[in-house]
């Protein structure tokens, strides 16, 4: 079983758990990072306090906002799941929210229909199955709500990636910003820190931390 958790990255001039929005998720933030330039990156296991992992990423939601105003600075969070793939969730002042994924694959199946064609028995008892092309319509129809509702796979969000490092201050690699979007990995975890490298964060050491 992987990692189950977010990581959030964020410029201030105190630890990211002292800050109110974060208070109250102190107690499960296994990892601190402070870099240059007052960066500071924690890794937070679970969801923020009184919330269940089901409820991510959106339970995450009101507190970002709440960071990027309490630092004044744009706020980038990775939800982790299982180390399968990762959603991210950017917060700026002038860009606004934006959102991706990490190796979606590995984790936008859990919000489609079931897996496989639809089963069905009549009123004599013989069974049916959906038209395997109806699932596959259904399927795609799923995976395009989700991209249009959180933000597209893959490379799809380099232009707000790029935007939001920018934005920050950073001076990201737009070559390398779109190949870890597309990256594929044994832990989404390694990715993200391959994503954030290429972004412009100085010194982030790369790896998992338990």
């Amino acid at each position: 079983m992987g990692f189950w958790g977010t990581y959030i990255v964020a410029r201030a001039n105190q630890p990211l758990t002292g800050l109110p929005a974060l208070r109250q998720s102190a107690a499960n933030a296994s990892w601190h990072w402070q870099g240059p330039d007052r960066w500071r990156a924690v890794q937070v296991d679970r969801g923020p306090a009184g919330w269940d992992s089901p409820t991510l990423p959106h339970a995450w939601d009101g507190l970002l906002t709440g960071l990027m105003q309490q630092t004044g600075h744009p706020v980038l969070a990775a939800v982790i799941k299982h180390s399968e793939g990762a959603q991210l969730l950017g917060r700026s002042p002038v860009a606004g929210h934006w959102g991706g994924w990490l190796m979606a694959d590995g984790i936008t199946w859990r919000s489609l229909p079931a897996d496989g064609p639809a089963q069905s028995w009549d009123e004599n008892g013989e069974q049916h199955a959906e038209d395997p092309a109806e699932y596959q319509r259904r399927r795609q129809a799923a995976l395009d709500r989700l991209y249009t509702a959180a933000g597209p796979p893959g490379s799809a969000a380099a232009p707000s990636a790029l935007a939001w490092a920018r934005e920050a201050g950073l001076t990201p690699d737009p070559a390398a910003v779109t190949t870890a979007l597309d990256a594929k990995g044994v832990f989404a975890e390694d990715v993200l820190f391959q994503l954030l490298a290429a972004l412009g964060l100085p010194d982030l050491p790369i790896g998992y931390h338990n």
